[in-house]
């Protein structure tokens, strides 16, 4: 158990009623509060956002951000990379290491394939086939998946945007983003603040969110729209992403069977294109 639950039971029994309230929504749902507004916790739970305010002093911080940020620190911090490789260097046979890795990666390749659903699955090709616009977006680890997907995608359909960021340009990259978009990320741990950020503000204009996420984490769902969870366990200090690539394979099929007449007119045009020329020959 977390140690803001711990702090909740600890004090719960001088709670008023209202505050109860407050504790028992925290207790049932540990994983929404770290991507919450105020706002929004306080209609979820029924009660005013002052008396949420209250419970977050009744646990010693200063107030519901301070809280929040707790929260969110305590999910970023989990598992660092010199601890994890610490432990990859002490527990790795390296006579074995290569029939390890591999061994490693087709286990997450089964166990993401026997977890995903099919209906989210089926969601996310029909959200893809008929959006407008598709942004991409993964940063970091995650930016090697989201340049492979945006690639490819491209290739088959029109509006599909990879978010660059690396010039801190992406406010501009999706400011006209509406209803009728869908934004495809990538957010595994360690969390990224910028996709989290972005995500959200997408999410709030009506894009609907398809978000790759670590499989057995749930801490950042309350991000997607559509959840895509991936087993992404490392056989050293990394995390593996052989299974987003997996999972963005089929979606890649997925979408060019189901709108095969786009997916032909946007293949023609961009050979037409390279047809051209597509180098100088210099």
């Amino acid at each position: 158990m977390s140690e803001f639950l711990l702090q909740i039971q600890r004090v719960y029994d001088g709670l008023t009623h209202t505050q109860r309230q407050v504790a028992d929504y925290f207790l049932g749902h540990p994983d929404t509060l770290p991507f919450k507004r105020l706002e929004e916790v306080a209609n979820l739970i029924g009660v005013s956002t002052t008396s949420v305010i209250r419970f977050a002093r009744t646990l010693g911080y200063k107030g519901y951000g301070d809280m929040q940020q707790a929260l969110q620190r305590s999910i970023l911090d989990k598992g660092s990379l010199p601890k994890r490789l610490l432990d990859s260097v002490q527990t790795t046979k390296q006579d074995k290491l290569l029939v390890d890795s591999f061994q490693n990666d087709i286990q997450n390749i089964h166990d993401t394939l026997e977890a995903l659903s099919e209906e989210s699955l089926s969601q996310a090709v029909e959200a893809i086939t008929c959006a407008r616009t598709v942004y991409v977006l993964g940063v970091r680890g995650n930016f090697s998946v989201a340049h492979y997907l945006g690639y490819r995608l491209g290739q088959t359909k029109k509006g599909v945007r990879l978010i660059y960021g690396v010039a801190m340009d992406y406010p501009e990259e999706v400011v006209g983003a509406q209803v009728g978009d869908v934004c495809i990320a990538f957010l595994t741990p360690r969390y990224s603040k910028m996709t989290a950020n972005l995500v959200s503000w997408l999410k709030h204009r009506g894009v609907k969110i398809i978000l790759f996420t670590r499989q057995g984490s749930t801490e950042i769902n309350p991000y997607g729209d559509i959840i895509l969870p991936c087993k992404t366990d490392g056989i050293s200090y990394k995390s593996s992403l052989v299974s987003l690539f997996c999972v963005c394979n089929y979606l890649l099929a997925a979408v060019a069977l189901k709108d095969q007449e786009n997916s032909m007119e946007t293949i023609a045009q961009t050979e037409e294109l390279l047809g051209q020329g597509f180098f100088l020959g210099l």
